[in-house]
């Protein structure tokens, strides 16, 4: 009974994981990230990180 209840946990959590990746989808995500890949093409990326 235990397993059955974390698989449908598992379940729900994947339908709401797969509907946020199709709302990103649609506002045009992917192209977001082609165009920005493109952009920065050959440039060096600098990442900051800060302290917690």
């Amino acid at each position: 009974m235990e397993t059955s209840l974390w698989k449908r946990r598992d379940e729900q959590a994947l339908k709401i994981i797969d509907d946020l990746r199709n709302q990103m989808k649609k506002t045009g995500y992917d192209d977001a990230v082609k165009y920005m890949n493109e952009k920065l093409k050959g440039k060096e990326i600098v990442t900051l990180q800060m302290p917690n």
